[in-house]
């Protein structure tokens, strides 16, 4: 081909990907640090006086019976687990005799790259994002619903918001201690899911769910439990578009997810983080007269550093999504 003088010299090709994971962690952590400050400086400290303090009686900051908890939380919560099953054997039973024995192609979300007779069954992908689909959206209206008002009555003080009892709150709880439980069982069995994170943050998610049954944090699990879960909406989405092979409506629900994520997980979760450590280390200030146990504040804390490092590292693989897209435009 001649080059002629008067003509545009060729685009340089796109960065390889380790050149774009790269950027997109730094651009990643920049946008966990950017978030938080952002809404300290829009809506102010986390945490505002509010109404004057209820008295909480002694009984509630008893020590844990932790076989007791256990029972309970089984009791309160078997109702959710066996129906997600429920509804996934019957979702997977239906869209297997639909779809036969078509496979996933392979790439899920944050997920593993599965190819070949390893995958999932696109059935068994879907009834799974169904499933999880119904569940976000029941939790995240809860949730939303009693953030925006409801909550803030037993969220005057510290003693409130981490003993403060809300039954709608209480609801959320048990509906993600079953959930959970059953996720944790799917995340296990599909490959595509099968990885160190997803296992990891169902399985403390569900163990958050038990401990709030005390009563205790039920103010911080409307948000974690109920408002955080509206970015999993587009996200199950989009994954049931994905195994159904549609990805014209897969790329519509990127948008939508991404602007959620960051919005709720990158921005607000640390806000509300920063708020639940500042009432931990209040009541750990005196934990004879404040806290009902070590072992639970201790358990919470540290799920809390655990989760946020996720929502850090989902943020950077987004990033680096975003990038790749916009380099092969």
């Amino acid at each position: 081909m001649v080059a002629w003088p008067w003509s545009k010299p060729p685009l340089p090709p796109p960065p390889p990907p380790h050149f774009i994971e790269a950027h997109a962690s730094f651009v990643g952590v920049l946008l966990c640090i950017a978030g938080p400050l952002s809404c300290y400086l829009l809506l102010g400290p986390p945490l505002k006086a509010r109404a004057p303090s209820k008295q909480h009686g002694r009984a509630t900051m008893t020590t844990i019976d932790w076989p007791r908890l256990s029972v309970a939380a089984a009791q309160q919560s078997r109702e959710v687990f066996v129906g997600c099953v429920a509804l996934f054997l019957a979702l997977r039973t239906v869209l297997r005799i639909a779809t036969g024995h078509t496979r996933t192609a392979g790439a899920v979300t944050s997920g593993e790259q599965v190819v070949g007779d390893a995958a999932s069954l696109a059935a068994d992908v879907m009834a799974y994002n169904i499933v999880s689909l119904a569940f976000a959206c029941s939790s995240s209206a809860l949730g939303v619903f009693e953030w925006l008002g409801p909550i803030h009555k037993v969220g005057g003080t510290a003693l409130d918001r981490l003993y403060g009892r809300s039954p709608l709150a209480e609801r959320l709880c048990r509906l993600t201690a079953g959930y959970e439980c059953f996720n944790l069982i799917a995340v296990v069995l599909l490959p595509e899911y099968r990885t160190a994170a997803f296992i990891g943050h169902h399985a403390v998610t569900c163990f958050l769910g038990v401990l709030s049954m005390h009563p205790w944090c039920h103010y911080y699990a409307t948000f974690f439990f109920g408002v955080a879960s509206l970015s999993s909406v587009p996200l199950c989405v989009g994954e049931l578009f994905s195994a159904a092979g549609l990805e014209a409506l897969v790329e519509a629900s990127k948008p939508p997810f991404v602007l959620l994520f960051l919005l709720l997980r990158t921005a607000y979760w640390p806000y509300v983080s920063a708020g639940f450590w500042q009432d931990s280390l209040w009541a750990l200030a005196k934990p004879r007269d404040r806290a009902h146990s070590l072992v639970a504040y201790a358990a919470l804390l540290g799920a809390n550093v655990f989760l946020t490092g996720l929502q850090v590292f989902w943020t950077g693989q987004i990033c680096a999504a975003v990038g790749e897209a916009l380099g092969q435009q």
